[in-house]
């Protein structure tokens, strides 16, 4: 064994599965590759999500959404408040000056 065969990592042989073994795939499931840092590639099968991992997600996204809502609704109310106060300096002022006017 050379010096260079020593350092090069082992590389696992594939698996070949005949088609009428036990246990396999559904024929529907389709497998995603990827590879990983070591250069070894592993098989990720997706199945559908069940209906309690379905509930969850719906309370999840449902609870952000009104998250968002009341974030929107005190962003309009604190909104809706400063403009009354703008409105209501504006009024005052020009209460004021009417006033100032008749006085000089």
């Amino acid at each position: 064994m050379s010096e260079r065969d020593w350092h090069r990592p082992q590389r696992p042989e594939p698996e070949i599965i005949p088609p009428d073994r036990p246990g396999r795939r559904p024929s529907g499931a389709s497998p995603i590759f990827f590879t990983v840092a070591s250069g070894q590639r592993r098989r990720v099968f997706l199945v559908p999500p069940s209906p309690l991992t379905m509930l969850l997600a719906g309370l999840v996204i449902g609870g952000i959404a009104v998250g968002t809502l009341f974030l929107l609704l005190g962003a309009f109310a604190i909104g809706a408040v400063a403009a009354g106060l703008i409105l209501a300096g504006f009024m005052i002022s020009g209460l004021v000056r009417g006033l100032l006017r008749r006085l000089s």
